[in-house]
C-alpha cells in the first residue's frame, strides 16, 4: 500500500515547487513514478529483495545519489538532481527544510512516443541512425572507468547459472526443459572456450562500469540524439561487465522486436567505433544470456499475474527461451571483399549486406586512420598515410582483423577499393588458407555518376576526391577469370537491390546449425 504522503504528492500540485500539468503515478514493484508535466520524481519503495536491499531511508538516499551518479554518464540532460521530500505543517513537498520523509530522483519528463520500442513501432528511425546508436555506445563506453574483477569467469558465470535455476523451476513441457537443458550444456561449453579470451578482456579494461539494463524500453530518442536512461544502480555486478555483454542486450532486443538487420547494424557501428573485433566472437554468448534473463523475469511475472494473463506471459519467456537457443546455431563463416572505384557506394552497400547477413564490416578508411591514431571524420592532407608502407600497413591490419572473425566463425566484409590484384589476392589466399567460401563484391556505374558523387559526398571516413578518382581510372587491374569466377557484378548506377544478391548468394544469408 502507498503511503499517505505519497498519495497526498498524487493528488495536490501545491507540494511541488513548479507548476504542474495533471499528475500520475506508475508504480513498479521497486518505486513509484510521479509525473508531473515538465519533471518526473522517481521514489524507491522500502523494501528489501533477494537483489536488492531499498529498507532503510539511509540506504535509498545512497541509492538516489548512485542513480543520479550512473545516468549523468548517458544522459545528463534528462537527471536533474536527489531531492528530498519533507513534511510541513501544509503536507508532504519536494524539497523544503521540514524533517524527510522520503528522497526521490527528479527527471525531466519526456513523451513516452521517445522510448525506443515506440520509435521502432512508427519505423521513425534510419539505418544511418541505428549505425549511429552503436557507434555513440561505444563512445560512451570508452569514457566509463574499467573494472578489473578478481574471477572474471566466475563472474561471467554465476548469473548464467542463476537463471538456468530459476527458469527450470518454473518451467513444466518437457520439450521446453530439454531446450533449457541443451542451451545450459552449451554456455557451459562456451565459457570454457572463450575463457581465455575473457580472462585477457578482463585485464586490457573491456570490463567496465556500464548501464547495466540497456535495453529498448531503457533508451529514448530525443532532439535527435540517444538517451539511455535508468541505469543498474543497486548491484554493481550487474553493471560491472564485459561492455560487449552491454552491447548484446540492445541487439537481442532488436532482434526480439523483430528487426535483427537493425541489431546488426547497432552491432557494425559499435565495432567500428570501438574497434573492439576481437569482442565480436562473444557477442552469440553474452546475447543468449540476455535472452535468458528476460526469459527469467516473464516467468517471475507470470506468477504474479491472473491466469487470463499469465498464459501469454508464460509463452513470452518461452520465446526469449528459444531465442536465446537460436544464438546457438553456428553462422557458416564467409570473405567477402568490395571492388570498385570511389563514389560507388561501397561502403554502405557492404553495411546494408552485413545488416542483412549478419556479417561484420571491416572499412580500410578508418583502419587506416586508427593505426595512424586520426579521427576518422579527420581529412587534413596527410601524405604520410597513404604511403606504400601506409597502405601495406593497412591492409595488413585488415587481413589480421578478417582472419579473427573467419576464426571466430563470423562472416566478413572487407571494404576497400580492392582496384590491385596483389591486394585482392591477399585476401583469396587467407580465404583459402582459412577454407572459407569467398566472393569478390564488384560495383559499378559510369565514370560520370562516379565523379558527381565523389563531389558531392557527405562527409565521411573517406578522404577520395576528384583527383583520386582520375588516378584510380589510369591505374587499376581489371578482374582476372579466376576473380571473374568468384564475382558478383552489381551495378549501381540507381542503387542496388539485395533480393538480387540473395538469389545470385543464397549462402550468405543463411544460417546452419551446429
Amino acid at each position: 500500500m502507498a503511503p499517505a504522503w505519497l498519495e497526498r504528492l498524487r493528488q495536490d500540485p501545491s507540494c511541488y515547487p513548479h507548476p504542474t500539468g495533471q499528475i500520475t503515478l506508475i508504480e513498479t514493484h521497486i518505486s513509484w513514478v510521479l509525473l508531473t508535466g515538465n519533471w518526473a520524481y522517481k521514489i524507491k519503495k522500502p523494501v528489501a529483495l533477494d537483489f536488492l536491499d531499498f529498507s532503510t531511508l539511509s540506504l535509498r538516499h545512497r541509492y538516489c545519489k548512485e542513480e543520479l551518479r550512473l545516468n549523468h554518464r548517458f544522459a545528463p540532460e534528462l537527471y536533474e538532481a536527489v531531492v528530498p521530500i519533507t513534511s510541513t505543517e501544509a503536507g508532504p513537498r519536494i524539497g523544503g527544510a521540514g524533517p524527510r520523509l522520503e528522497y526521490a530522483v527528479k527527471m525531466r519528463q519526456f513523451d513516452q512516443s521517445a522510448l525506443l520500442t515506440r520509435q521502432l513501432e512508427a519505423g521513425t528511425l534510419s539505418a544511418a541512425d541505428w549505425f549511429a546508436l552503436g557507434s555513440e555506445l561505444a563512445r560512451v563506453h570508452q569514457t566509463l572507468p574499467a573494472v578489473l574483477l578478481g574471477a572474471p569467469l566466475d563472474a561471467a558465470w554465476q548469473p548464467m547459472a542463476d537463471n538456468f535455476a530459476a527458469i527450470r523451476e518454473r518451467l513444466a513441457q518437457a520439450t521446453d526443459l530439454r531446450a533449457l537443458a541443451t542451451l545450459e550444456h552449451w554456455s557451459r561449453a562456451e565459457l570454457e572456450r572463450l575463457g581465455p579470451r575473457l580472462v585477457e578482456r578482463n585485464r586490457s579494461g573491456w570490463v567496465r562500469e556500464c548501464h547495466g539494463d540497456l535495453h529498448l524500453e531503457n533508451i529514448a530518442w530525443i532532439d535527435g540524439r540517444f538517451r539511455p536512461f535508468d541505469c543498474i544502480e543497486f548491484a554493481p555486478e550487474l553493471r560491472q561487465i564485459d561492455v560487449q555483454s552491454e552491447l548484446a542486450f540492445l541487439t537481442m532486443d532488436l532482434e526480439d522486436h523483430g528487426d535483427t538487420t537493425a541489431g546488426h547494424r547497432v552491432a557494425n557501428g559499435y565495432l567500428e567505433a570501438s574497434g573492439d573485433y576481437s569482442g565480436a566472437e562473444l557477442r552469440a554468448f553474452f546475447s543468449a544470456y540476455r535472452a535468458l534473463v528476460r526469459s527469467k523475469v516473464a516467468l517471475m511475472r507470470a506468477e504474479q499475474q491472473s491466469d487470463e494473463h499469465a498464459a501469454a506471459t508464460r509463452a513470452r519467456a518461452v520465446g526469449y527461451l528459444h531465442l536465446a537457443r537460436s544464438y546457438s546455431e553456428r553462422r557458416t563463416p564467409w570473405l567477402a571483399i568490395t571492388h570498385g572505384f570511389s563514389g560507388a557506394g561501397k561502403s554502405t552497400f557492404a553495411l546494408d549486406l552485413a545488416a542483412a547477413t549478419g556479417a561484420v564490416r571491416i572499412r580500410s578508411d578508418v583502419e587506416r586512420k586508427r593505426l595512424y591514431k586520426v579521427a576518422p571524420d579527420d581529412h587534413a592532407a596527410n601524405p604520410a598515410l597513404y604511403s606504400a608502407a601506409a597502405s601495406d600497413r593497412t591492409f595488413a591490419r585488415l587481413e589480421d582483423l578478417a582472419q579473427q572473425m573467419l576464426r571466430a566463425g563470423l562472416p566478413v566484409i572487407v571494404d576497400a577499393t580492392f582496384l590491385h590484384r596483389a591486394r585482392r589476392r591477399q585476401f583469396i589466399e587467407l580465404a583459402t588458407r582459412e577454407r572459407a567460401p569467398w566472393r569478390i563484391l564488384s560495383l559499378k556505374a559510369p565514370a560520370d555518376i562516379l565523379r558527381k558523387r565523389v563531389a558531392h559526398r557527405l562527409p565521411d571516413a573517406s578522404d577520395a576526391n576528384l583527383k583520386v578518382l582520375e588516378q584510380q581510372f589510369g591505374h587499376h587491374d581489371p578482374l582476372e577469370a579466376d576473380e571473374q569466377a568468384h564475382a558478383i557484378e552489381i551495378d549501381v548506377s540507381d542503387g542496388w537491390d539485395l533480393a538480387e544478391i540473395r538469389a545470385r548468394w543464397p549462402a550468405a544469408f543463411a544460417r546452419s546449425a551446429g
